[in-house]
């Protein structure tokens, strides 16, 4: 049986379900090492709606992630992750692959994509994060020295969406 990556748009009350799962399995405060004021769920629901698309990741009808992307200019968007504590936690770079694959071939009708990129910035000692943007098809393609003060380096990683032969 092949079970099935999805994503859904994460609205209202669904977000502040999301935060407490963050906070559950650490992952708020790796996610967002410099957002303070989002420590509250309301405030974290308000930002989410106000400055970002939010996606809940599910996989063999399990939640298991939340992805989040903003920062549109162009074709191009910010694309950041977060993993919950799930029995879907060894299958995440997999499951990141299809996602970054889903995401990048959106299309907002039958012809136009909404993105020909999505990239992130990965801190430079998060190897975690590094390894699942690794898996999950996306390409460093830069660093950023001293993004978040002296030594805190972030790492630029991509996706471009490739055009398939006619």
């Amino acid at each position: 049986m092949r079970y099935e990556t999805k994503l859904r748009t994460a609205w209202g009350d669904e977000l502040y379900s999301v935060h407490e799962k963050l906070i559950q399995a650490d992952q708020f405060s790796v996610c967002f090492p410099h957002e303070h004021e989002m420590q509250d769920s309301k405030e974290f629901a308000k930002i989410m709606l106000s400055y970002n698309h939010a996606y809940i990741v599910s996989y063999d009808n399990i939640d298991c992630g939340f992805i989040w992307i903003n920062r549109w200019e162009h074709r191009t968007a910010r694309l950041n992750f977060a993993v919950f504590q799930t029995p879907c936690l060894l299958r995440f770079p997999m499951i990141m692959s299809e996602c970054a694959e889903i995401l990048i071939n959106l299309k907002s009708d039958d012809t136009n994509y909404l993105y020909d990129c999505l990239f992130g910035l990965i801190e430079s000692d998060n190897y975690n994060a590094i390894r699942a943007a690794e898996h999950a098809g996306l390409t460093k393609t830069g660093m950023i020295p001293n993004y978040y003060g002296e030594d805190l380096h972030v790492l630029i990683y991509s996706k471009t969406r490739k055009e398939k032969a006619a």
